[in-house]
């Protein structure tokens, strides 16, 4: 991933979804798959803020989600997602 990607995302989140959620969605771009519990030790947010954005997020299929062999859900960004936010057409 191109840290231009990365920054272009970045922008495109925080503009559709607000600052919040780009702090989330950011974080899994720079460190790839992360459980919630991980997330919450990195990030300052509260368990509440982090588990709203990560629904936003799964919503609009930009994060997924799996099970590793531990049965520990994992949460990953798609970055391609993002990117194609921008091609959507928006109504008024």
């Amino acid at each position: 991933m191109s840290k231009l990607k990365a920054v272009l995302a970045a922008h495109i989140v925080t503009e559709h979804f607000g600052e919040l959620v780009n702090k989330v969605s950011s974080f899994l771009l720079q460190n790839g798959r992360k459980t919630f519990k991980e997330i919450f030790k990195t990030l300052d947010l509260t368990k509440e803020e982090i588990r709203k954005s990560l629904l936003i997020l799964i919503q609009h299929n930009i994060v997924t989600y799996a099970k590793n062999k531990a049965v520990i859900i994992e949460y990953h960004v798609e970055l391609e997602t993002i990117l194609k936010r921008k091609r959507y057409q928006r109504y008024v």
